[in-house]
């Protein structure tokens, strides 16, 4: 409800105030996206007999999900062998991995 929406926005706010390094923002991205991969398989599989188009919703946003990880995997950020976007790509492909 409102009332948690307005809690989480505040815990958003009060985390990056207190760490706005690119890495914690990263790291922050990967737990969101993450939560909302669970929460999108477990939907998927906890109710097979579902609407059809509430099954297509939940696998497009996987597949989205899964394609923005191969978008970001391999950027770099200048000459270091890695950046912000790219660890989050492993860190979303380790964890699809891990989904099976």
């Amino acid at each position: 409800g409102p009332m948690e929406k307005a809690g989480m926005w505040m815990g958003i706010r009060m985390d990056t105030a207190l760490d706005t390094t690119p890495s914690h923002i990263a790291d922050m991205m990967i737990q969101g996206a993450t939560m909302g991969v669970i929460d999108a398989t477990k939907a998927r599989n906890q109710y097979p007999d579902a609407n059809a188009e509430a099954h297509g919703l939940a696998s497009e946003y996987i597949t989205h999900s899964q394609d923005a990880i191969e978008r970001m995997r391999g950027i770099r950020c200048g000459m270091k062998p890695t950046s912000c976007p790219d660890q989050i790509a492993e860190a979303l492909s380790e964890y699809a991995r891990k989904l099976g």
